[in-house]
Parts: C-alpha cells; sequence; structure tokens
C-alpha cells in the first residue's frame, strides 16, 4: 500500500510539473530576432528599436539590452544610429532603481551609442529629481569618474532649467569646477540643446519646433556673438545643419569650416563633420573610405582619418576588426595614427571587443604595441591655451 501510495505520488508530481509552464532562458538571439522582426516594416526602425529595448530593460537589465542592442546591430545597420535608443534603455533601467542613477551612469552604461546611455540616466534622474538644477553641484552630478556625457547631459537640461536662457546657462557651465573639458561638454550640450530643442519642447519652454537647417541665419548670428569656448562649441554645433543644407557633401568640410573666425571654431566644424557623416552612412567603412580623400592635405588626411575611426570604434566598437584592416589599408604614414585611435574610443569596460582588439593585434609586427595600446589622437589642442 506505501508503495503504491509513493508511486501516486510521484505520477501527480510528475504531471503537475509537466503543466507548469517552461522559463525560457534569456537568449540575446532570439529576443534580437524578435525585436527585428516586429520592427521590419517600420517608416522609423530606431523608434522602434528603442521602444522594444525599453520594454526589454523593464523585463530584464540594463546590461542584458545591450547585448541584443550588439546582436541587432550585427543584423541592421540601422541600429548603429543608437543614441536615442541607449536613452530610452538608460531612462528605464534609472526608473527602476532611482537611488542608483550615479553607478548606471558610472559603471554601468556602456561608452558605445556616444554615450547614449549616460546621457540618458543624467536626464532621466533629473526628470524624476524634486530638486531644480541651480539647486544642485557639478560634483553631485558629474566626477571625475563620470563618462563626457555627464557634462554634456547636463548643459542640454541647463536650458531647460534656465527656461531657454542661454546666457544664463553659459554662466553655469562657465563657473564649473576647473576642468576644461567639462567645462566644454557642457556647452557643447547647451548649444546642441539649442539647434535641436528636444527637450525645451518636451517641457513646454517652446512650443512649436522648426528644423535646424530653416534657422541656420538665426543659429549662426548667435555664434558670431560669442568668444572662446562658447564660441567654439557653438559652431560645433551648428555645422550638422549646414552640412544637412549641403545634402550632406563631404566637401562642405573644405568649403564651410574654413571661413569660421578662429583655427578652433574652424576645427570644431569639421570634426563634427565628420562625425555627422560617419553617423549619416551608419558607420559604414566602405562608404567612408571615400570622405578623407576630398583634400590633397596630408594633414587634413590624418586627422580625418583619425577622427573616422574614432567616431566608428566609439559608436559600433564590434567593427574593430574591420577597423585594422581598414587603416592597415591606408597609406603606411597615416597607419599608425589610424590604429592608435581604436583602444582609446572602445570603453574601459567593453572586455568582449578589447579582447578582439588584442587578439587582432597581436598578429600584426612593427604595429602591434600601437595596436593594442594606443593613444588619444589630440583633436583638440587648444583648449591647453586656456
Amino acid at each position: 500500500m506505501i508503495l503504491k501510495l509513493a508511486k501516486l505520488w510521484i505520477l501527480t508530481i510528475a504531471i503537475i510539473i509537466g503543466l507548469l509552464p517552461l522559463t525560457k532562458k534569456n537568449d540575446p538571439n532570439r529576443d534580437a530576432e524578435k525585436i527585428l522582426r516586429s520592427c521590419y516594416d517600420q517608416n522609423r526602425p530606431t523608434d522602434c528599436f528603442a521602444t522594444e529595448l525599453s520594454d526589454l530593460t523593464k523585463k530584464y537589465d540594463l546590461a542584458y539590452s545591450f547585448s541584443v542592442l550588439n546582436k541587432i546591430q550585427a543584423t541592421d545597420n540601422q541600429a548603429s544610429d543608437c543614441h536615442f535608443i541607449a536613452h530610452s534603455i538608460a531612462a528605464v533601467a534609472v526608473s527602476k532603481n532611482p537611488s542608483g542613477w550615479r553607478e548606471i551612469l558610472n559603471k554601468k552604461c556602456p561608452s558605445t551609442c556616444s554615450y547614449g546611455c549616460s546621457h540618458g540616466a543624467l536626464e532621466a534622474y533629473y526628470t524624476q529629481s524634486a530638486s531644480s538644477l541651480a539647486e544642485l553641484r557639478l560634483a553631485n552630478l558629474c566626477d571625475k569618474d563620470s563618462p563626457p556625457a555627464c557634462p554634456h547631459g547636463l548643459g542640454h537640461l541647463l536650458l531647460v532649467e534656465t527656461r531657454g536662457d542661454l546666457h544664463q546657462a553659459i554662466d553655469f557651465c562657465d563657473n564649473l569646477p576647473p576642468d576644461k573639458d567639462q567645462r566644454y561638454q557642457c556647452l557643447t550640450g547647451i548649444f546642441m540643446e539649442l539647434v535641436t530643442p528636444t527637450n525645451l519642447f518636451a517641457h513646454g519652454i517652446i512650443v512649436t519646433t522648426s528644423p535646424a537647417v530653416s534657422r541656420i541665419n538665426e543659429l549662426t548670428k548667435t555664434c558670431q556673438k560669442l568668444t572662446g569656448l562658447a564660441a567654439w562649441s557653438c559652431w560645433k554645433e551648428v555645422s550638422p545643419p549646414i552640412l544637412e543644407k549641403n545634402l550632406f557633401n563631404p566637401q562642405t568640410i573644405l568649403s564651410y569650416c574654413p571661413t569660421l573666425p578662429d583655427p578652433p571654431s574652424q576645427s570644431e566644424c569639421q570634426q563634427r563633420m565628420i562625425d555627422t557623416i560617419a553617423w549619416k552612412e551608419n558607420y559604414d567603412l566602405t562608404q567612408l573610405s571615400k570622405v578623407c580623400p576630398i583634400s590633397q592635405e596630408p594633414e587634413f588626411t590624418k586627422f580625418c582619418l583619425t577622427k573616422l575611426v574614432a567616431s566608428v570604434a566609439e559608436n559600433t566598437p564590434q567593427q574593430v576588426s574591420a577597423l585594422i584592416t581598414f587603416c592597415l589599408s591606408q597609406d603606411v604614414s597615416f597607419q599608425t595614427d589610424c590604429l592608435g585611435q581604436i583602444r582609446p574610443s572602445l570603453g574601459k569596460t567593453d572586455y568582449q571587443n578589447l579582447a578582439v582588439l588584442i587578439e587582432v593585434c597581436g598578429k600584426l609586427s612593427v604595429l602591434s604595441e600601437t595596436c593594442r595600446k594606443g593613444y588619444g589622437y589630440d583633436f583638440k589642442p587648444y583648449l591647453r591655451d586656456l
């Protein structure tokens, strides 16, 4: 009798277990395929990717959502334009853990997507915070370990907090701790918000928006009234709509930027236009290889190549192997500068792509050390003179 009861009990448990729904293990490939199918016929696939990955972050965590984004990018290069996708992922992560926003910004966010995650984490914190920005100190928001997106995001929010008062916002940036790069990043955030007033519109400070291309005269007049870091930052952020007005023709880099008032403004303009062309081409190296030969000047070619490689490495680090091949296909006089830019542009915790970099670089001979360790090309030497 006891044996029969035991068998019956085991059979009952087996039936119950068989009726329970199976819990599927997290599978980035499966979720990436699902999102790709869902967003396949959308007019704005990046918006769809952002929505789907936000929902995924609610269910899992930030790291998993970025692993899925990497899989999507490997299939659909439209996902390379991922700055605002990363914003959305970070916003959900902060909403799930408001008190952990600083750890999310400084430690959990990857540096890919032009630091979109860190930028989004800061904006999410501000949106959910009851404090006004004017009551906060930079040290309470961005510290020495914060990525560039932190002071840059702060600049966006300053223009909101000052209700569009440009000079008040600039004064706030100018009074940040004596770190020229943080002040510079803060100012670029202000002027990016001025050019593309997404947050000003969202907070009701402006009631209508018009394309930046239609406001070029107004924007350039603003830049002409400024000096120093503020002027350089302004010209930088006005450059994309000027490039767009010229149908993203790379020749605009050579025809427009040299007309600006001083060498730093000209350099900022060139850097921003090169970045914009890289974004426009979805960081496709095949297309980008046609950009830098527009000039016969070796110094411009070197500057252009290193900036392109930095932009691609920062935004699509999964192209590490292709970037190395691209650098080695260039004239031998540019190879060292080209390879040297890959490592500094990868995030410190991007272990997967760093491992790829080390492995591929190890197969080189004379350029191996430069390739593995890299060095930062000094795009902004004029900051040292301030």
